[in-house]
């Protein structure tokens, strides 16, 4: 967990563009512009409130939002993975994930991945499979090629 003051901190979350508003505590909150786990966008996606044990896979995680969540709701394995907003295709930035992460003191994996590349091999298989950042045709045509069980 990051152990800074709260001023050092919000100059640090300022320095990065964020997608996700994120509560990290201490009265800091990230400047994003969708909260997509609570509030009005929350409760539309059906997540269990206990994910307790269950492995998390979170694709297209951009700043995190659902990896955290997943992780305050007690999995124990999460991964984010994100390609086009860590790689420079999206104006997001993988640093303003890990920001978040240190301070809110989460044990999270991150891997940059294309969404196309994802396979049991290279990531693991998974209990629950966030996919929604993603746009619908290349869900559908990730999952065409993969097989259903990762």
């Amino acid at each position: 967990m990051l152990h800074v003051a709260k001023e050092e901190l919000l100059k640090r979350v300022n320095a990065h563009k964020w997608f996700h508003i994120i509560n990290l505590g201490n009265g800091v909150i990230t400047p994003g512009t969708y909260d997509p786990v609570s509030g009005l966008h929350g409760p539309r996606f059906c997540v269990p409130a206990s994910l307790a044990g269950k492995s998390v896979l979170d694709i297209g995680a951009w700043d995190g939002a659902w990896s955290f969540e997943a992780k305050r709701r007690g999995a124990a394995r999460v991964v984010a993975a994100d390609h086009w907003c860590w790689g420079g295709g999206g104006w997001g930035d993988p640093e303003a994930f890990k920001l978040a992460r240190e301070t809110l003191g989460l044990d999270i994996e991150d891997v940059k991945i294309d969404v196309y590349d994802l396979s049991r091999e290279r990531v693991g298989q998974f209990d629950v499979v966030f996919f929604s950042a993603c746009s619908t045709i290349c869900a559908i045509h990730c999952l065409r090629s993969r097989d259903s069980e990762m």
